[in-house]
């Protein structure tokens, strides 16, 4: 069961965007090194998982996404990117993101909601950082189990079996490469003898810093774990038709003509 490392450092090492964590479609919880159960007291925030890989996959899944589309008080849609699966697909959200470098809207403004305090707040911004938001960015989705949660009585039993993680910083994409690169593919997710691979969140580091991942003590899990474990890529969403896709860009710009 080795994790397809060669794919897996393709995609990495053709990635370049900044992404965030968040929550999926499933019920279980994506793996979230914020939560409280994961704070030290020097107030950085870290976690020991194994790698969960179903026999039978590529142990991961990957797709280029445009984030968040249509106004925010409106429930915005996440679209995989048709143009990163295959060059010759057109995008129409790639092509509204290059907006943002036309001349032509140079100085516009709209009304906009942005978050502040837990609450949206109306602002005037300028049209050009509104397509600037549809950027395609990375997401690498892999499963992973806490073995520290695992018998925790006091926690969400959910926590105790596997989990997806979405990792959404290209930084944090690429200290993961490096990590398994000098390794066999199988090591990390060999169930009996695996180790374990400590995530850490540092909110008060430099950007390329703020994330880290270092081998731990080895760990067992078990088997029937790995053998019912998800695949990674049944997270990576779908193609939507460019209807779909032009349907929320007139929710979130109504006065263009898309």
């Amino acid at each position: 069961m080795p994790i397809d490392f060669d794919a897996l450092r393709t995609r990495i090492q053709t990635s370049s965007k900044v992404l965030y964590q968040g929550k999926g479609r499933t019920g279980h919880p994506f793996f979230n090194i914020w939560d409280d159960h994961h704070k030290q007291p020097d107030g950085t925030f870290s976690a020991d998982v194994r790698l969960v890989v179903k026999p039978d996959t590529k142990g991961f899944g990957y797709r280029v996404v445009h984030k968040k589309v249509g106004y925010p008080t409106k429930d915005p849609k996440n679209f995989v990117c048709p143009k990163a699966i295959a060059s010759e697909n057109e995008c129409v959200l790639c092509d509204a993101y290059m907006l943002h470098k036309d001349p032509d809207f140079d100085g516009n403004l709209v009304s906009w909601h942005e978050p502040k305090d837990r609450e949206m707040i109306k602002k005037t911004v300028p049209i050009t950082d509104i397509f600037k938001l549809l950027a395609p960015t990375p997401r690498l989705v892999i499963v992973v189990c806490e073995p520290a949660l695992m018998n925790r009585k006091d926690l969400d039993p959910k926590y105790a079996g596997p989990m997806i993680f979405f990792i959404e910083k290209i930084s944090l994409m690429r200290k993961f490469e490096a990590l398994l690169k000098p390794f066999p593919p199988s090591y990390f997710t060999d169930p009996a003898k695996g180790p374990m691979l400590r995530f850490g969140f540092n909110p008060r580091g430099a950007a390329n810093d703020m994330y880290s991942v270092v081998q731990s003590m080895p760990h067992a899990i078990p088997e029937e774990m790995v053998d019912n474990a998800p695949d990674p890529e049944e997270f990576t969403g779908k193609v939507k038709s460019s209807e779909e896709m032009e349907a929320a860009l007139r929710e979130m710009l109504p006065s263009l003509d898309w």
